[in-house]
Parts: C-alpha cells; structure tokens; sequence
C-alpha cells in the first residue's frame, strides 16, 4: 500500500464507497486488459500522448455513478 493509500484511509475512512471499490477491484487486471485493447497503448504511433487508460475508466465509473457533469469530474 502507498503513503497515498494510507494518507486517505485516515482522511476519508474505510467505510468510504471508493475505498472499498478499490479493494473489490482488482485494477491491475482492468489496466492488463485495456492495454490489449489498442496496439498504440504499447507502440506509439505518433501523435500525442493520451491520457492513463485505467484513471479515464475511474473517472467515467465515478461520473456515471455520481452523476457528475464533465466540469463536477
């Protein structure tokens, strides 16, 4: 666990939704599996970089369910 991780357990609790999704989800395994779904996650291609594949699902998952508009994101 990083100092992140136990800085926000003290912050917001264990009880909190996105903590305990956290440990549900086994983030590893969704970042292993959205990195097989574009050849230019592994080989650029040129162009600019994007954004980290796993923190743009996180944050889609957290708006959906928080029904949060772009700029409340």
């Amino acid at each position: 666990m990083s100092f992140f991780l136990l800085g926000a357990n003290e912050r917001i609790g264990k009880t909190n939704k996105l903590m305990k999704l956290f440990k549900l989800v086994n983030w590893d395994r969704v970042d292993k599996c959205l990195k097989s779904l574009r050849k230019n996650a592994l080989y650029s291609l040129g162009g600019p970089k994007g954004y980290n594949k796993l923190s743009m699902v996180k944050a889609i998952l957290l708006s959906q369910w928080d029904n949060l508009s772009d700029i409340g994101l």
